[in-house]
């Protein structure tokens, strides 16, 4: 064959240039095959099959994989026909059937040139194998270049500058490898999107992707994408609905390859399959939530110090940064007038400040001696904590709590805080209970406190300052417009159920301060939904050890608490308002008789 012949290499592409010589060469046909794969490698958007073309022969007669060159050689002159090349037929058959799917889904030939460009001589043959394409199933991916032992022996022969197998036929598909997808029928792909697409209306999936796109649901890499690609698949593939089945499902096969790797398995019967079952059943958004995170934990199954590491990056991506978990001692005054059961109506006695300088004098008192005595002479009546509040407290001048020297009292002391100003507003709430722009309050256990002198109180009677209602119900409250008093009215009780949360009062003591600078409580039960993947050392070691900002010189908002779930007996000291003094032994949360 001769040699006669160049290939220039311009920006837009190959050219060849006959410079003479036997028209029948085949070097021209194959720098123009050359020229159509880069042409191809640059504007296809997907990956390579092998079309089915084993069927193709117009006479019925089956020429099994040979089937292209049987047709290629039919469109030679004549003088061709009557003869073979082992080389030629060899890659034909290889590479001959390579195609790609076009945005119409059609298949578009690989290494088979457009008529502008393939020689004259060669020019009905190759558009008679152009035309073997047309109306075609797809066949297998063609998923890595060196699919057969030739293909092998062909690359090594390269390497080493040898005559390879496909010797002449030098068209560059060896080197272009795709390996992101093992080798799979198309036609199954297909079957794969079709299923998605008919369990999925357009509704369904057009909500899903509005969940994920407006960050409604944590955790929602790489969802986004997946969710994203089926929308725009539903619809492109709605677009062409009057196409025929054959030409639909290779407009399916065509999306489903292009479909990135675990998109369809998430679509079918994964993470996203599941989430479009819960937004077709019309479920509320707070149903989805934890049903979304336990499906996608982004903690499940890694490594301790994987999990170490990920945390910050993890809450990072959701919306929160350390300032969020910053906290400060909040003030009675900030406290909502609605959520306040009972306050003190006498100014509060002045509490002197702690000194760094000197120890805490704990033989000080922090109540008059002669209330104190005129307490502990008073008589003692058993009593429920919802029948004190209902017909005492409206009897009473003021309000004393007995702490004892056992840490009995003090494993049971509260403090509540509040979120520190941001001015910049990139802090979001990080419990349940809180609505952005409301109140940030929250509180802590003081299981740090064994006794009472660790938070500036000395055991006996301490002046109560107010009865407060924990801040989780705080909005609960203002939104319904009812008094925390009504609490305990049989009446409107029902009205204060809020997602199974039981409410809690604080007995606010008179001159407590905290200078452990936890914050706030980091355990699951009222945090966000999208934290609670994470466990509470991982969140205290994001927010860092000491959280406090600002210290409240004057008194904490702290106390002892009193709840239906962890209740704990408590000594309370009234003065009536008719000059009488009275303890109550509050011995149950409600409906105590005795």
């Amino acid at each position: 064959m001769d040699e006669a012949f160049e290939i220039v290499d311009h920006p837009d592409g190959y050219h060849v240039s006959e410079l003479g010589g036997d028209r029948r060469a085949i070097q021209p046909l194959v720098a123009a095959m050359r020229a159509t794969v880069q042409e191809n490698k640059r504007s296809r958007k997907g990956p390579i099959f092998h079309a089915d073309l084993i069927l193709s022969d117009p006479t019925g007669k089956d020429f099994g994989m040979n089937i292209i060159y049987e047709i290629f050689s039919r469109g030679l002159p004549n003088e061709r026909r009557k003869e073979t090349c082992e080389i030629c037929e060899r890659f034909i058959r290889d590479f001959g059937n390579l195609c790609y799917i076009s945005d119409n889904a059609t298949l578009v030939p690989l290494v088979w040139p457009g008529e502008d460009i393939v020689p004259d001589y060669y020019r009905r043959a190759v558009a008679n194998v152009r035309r073997l394409f047309e109306g075609r199933p797809l066949g297998q991916e063609f998923h890595h270049n060196l699919e057969t032992r030739s293909h092998w022996s062909a690359y090594q022969a390269r390497k080493a500058r040898m005559t390879d197998t496909y010797a002449h036929m030098d068209v560059d598909t060896l080197g272009n490898s795709r390996s992101v997808y093992r080798s799979t029928e198309s036609e199954e792909l297909a079957k794969v999107l079709e299923r998605i697409i008919a369990d999925n209306d357009e509704q369904t999936i057009d909500r899903t992707y509005k969940l994920l796109a407006h960050d409604l649901l944590p955790h929602t890499k790489p969802y986004k994408t997946w969710i994203l690609w089926l929308k725009n698949a539903d619809a492109a593939i709605k677009v062409r609905n009057k196409l025929g089945n054959p030409d639909r499902k290779v407009l399916m096969a065509r999306y489903a390859f292009l479909a990135a790797e675990g998109c369809l398995a998430s679509l079918l019967n994964g993470e996203l399959a599941k989430l479009m079952s819960y937004v077709n059943l019309g479920e509320d958004i707070m149903l989805i939530i934890p049903k979304w995170i336990a499906l996608v934990n982004p903690q499940e199954g890694i490594s301790l110090s994987d999990v170490a590491r990920t945390t910050s990056r993890l809450i990072s991506d959701m919306g929160y940064n350390t300032t969020c978990f910053y906290r400060s001692f909040i003030k009675l005054s900030q406290i909502p007038s609605s959520a306040q059961l009972w306050a003190d109506p006498y100014k509060p006695s002045f509490v002197p400040q702690p000194s760094s300088f000197r120890p805490l004098d704990t033989t000080r008192s922090s109540f008059l001696a002669t209330l104190r005595d005129s307490l502990d002479r008073a008589p003692i009546k058993q009593i429920c904590f919802r029948k004190f509040c209902l017909e005492v407290i409206p009897q009473i001048v003021s309000l004393s709590a007995h702490i004892t020297q056992e840490s009995k009292h003090a494993e049971n002391f509260h403090f509540f805080t509040t979120g520190i100003d941001d001015p910049t507003g990139r802090t979001k709430p990080i419990f349940s209970f809180q609505q952005p722009g409301k109140h940030t309050a929250s509180w802590f256990e003081a299981t740090h406190v064994t006794s009472p002198e660790q938070v500036n109180l000395s055991a006996g009677w301490v002046k109560v300052k107010g009865i407060v209602s924990f801040p989780h119900m705080w909005d609960h409250i203002q939104v319904y417009r009812k008094s925390v008093a009504e609490f305990f009215d049989p009446r409107v009780e029902r009205g204060f159920a809020k997602n199974g949360l039981d409410m809690k009062f604080l007995l606010v003591l008179e001159g407590m301060n905290d200078q452990h600078g936890k914050g706030s409580d980091l355990t699951s039960e009222f945090l966000n939904e999208d934290l609670k993947c994470f466990s509470r050392d991982n969140i205290e070691i994001y927010r860092d050890w000491r959280s406090m900002r600002d210290s409240y010189a004057r008194g904490h908002v702290g106390g002892v608490a009193v709840e239906y779930r962890d209740f704990r007996t408590v000594m309370l000291g009234v003065r009536l308002k008719s000059g009488g003094f009275v303890r109550y032994e509050v011995v149950q949360y409600k409906y105590f008789t005795g």
